[in-house]
């Protein structure tokens, strides 16, 4: 994330939202026995980082 344009601090944000997003997703998939809870977290951090870069671009 870093070498994208983010600041260290930014990018270890991002990468800690990124895997707690995807780990509460990976445990949600599991108990209800179905992949859309991971597939939504992983189009909500799509989106977040998109966002994310948009800023980063437009500073």
């Amino acid at each position: 994330m870093a070498a994208k344009g983010l600041s260290g601090g930014d990018a270890r944000t991002a990468m800690q939202a990124l895997l707690s997003a995807l780990e509460g997703g990976f445990l949600l998939a599991r108990a209800q026995r179905s992949a859309e809870p991971l597939l939504a977290a992983g189009r909500a951090m799509a989106g977040y980082l998109a966002s994310l870069r948009a800023g980063v671009r437009n500073e």
